[in-house]
């Protein structure tokens, strides 16, 4: 299952805005990032039950500069995602130089997979979507600064919210705080229900997803975290 070519278009857009905008700037004209393309794990459209949104990547593939990039770059972050979606965390999880199996984000978004999905060890990614609110970051790690965020921000809104309406998930897990993503699902709906809850800050229906936004997870014991998120499932 891929994204549409109308959803590619806006992606490039999106990388073209945020290369312009970020060429007056000086000091990050010559600065490395990385461009993100949402994944769709191959066991996905068999049951389309998790979209896991994260805040932006913390280092990724095919760095490139805004004073030297060209379009290509967009087509091989497309290439990258559709070609093995999700392998990498397969391949990465016991890793000891990118220690994946140590996230609490990971951990977190595999045992709730497994609630809805027969998974093995193997192939428990394959059943979920994966996007990032901020489709750009730099290429060394660390989030995306507010300069970056905002050559970016309108445009990576209108692009989740047209994830959400071609994959049509069952469940949307906006695990990025309310600091970075409320502005987000304020854009999607103006239906929010406030929750009074340690983990789970806001819920709300967009067409036949719920969409459900919580607190970042570090510092949070695992099955806390999971159980919070389950009982709004």
């Amino acid at each position: 299952m891929n994204l549409s070519t109308d959803y590619k278009k806006k992606f490039l857009k999106t990388y073209e805005d945020f290369k312009n905008k970020i060429s007056d700037i000086e000091k990050l004209n010559d600065k490395e990032y990385s461009l993100f393309f949402p994944m769709i794990g191959n066991n996905f459209e068999s049951k389309k039950t998790i979209l896991v949104v994260g805040r932006a990547c913390y280092g990724w593939e095919h760095p490139w500069k805004p004073i030297e990039s060209n379009n290509s770059i967009v087509n091989c972050s497309i290439s990258y995602s559709e070609g093995k979606p999700m392998q990498w965390l397969i391949e990465q999880w016991t890793d000891k130089k990118y220690k994946i199996k140590k996230s609490s984000f990971w951990r977190g978004i595999k045992n709730i997979t497994s609630l809805f999905n027969k998974c093995e060890e193997k192939n428990w990614p394959s059943f979920i979507a994966w996007t990032n609110l901020m489709k750009i970051s730099p290429a060394e790690r660390g989030n995306p600064n507010v300069r970056e965020c905002n050559a970016q921000h309108e445009n990576c809104k209108e692009l989740l919210k047209q994830e959400i309406e071609e994959l049509s998930p069952k469940y949307v897990l906006l695990i990025t705080g309310l600091d970075w993503g409320e502005s987000f699902l304020e854009f999607i709906t103006s239906k929010i229900n406030y929750i009074d809850d340690k983990i789970v800050k806001r819920i709300a229906n967009y067409g036949n997803s719920r969409v459900i936004l919580t607190v970042r997870p570090e510092r949070k014991k695992n099955y806390f975290f999971v159980n919070s998120i389950k009982t709004y499932l």
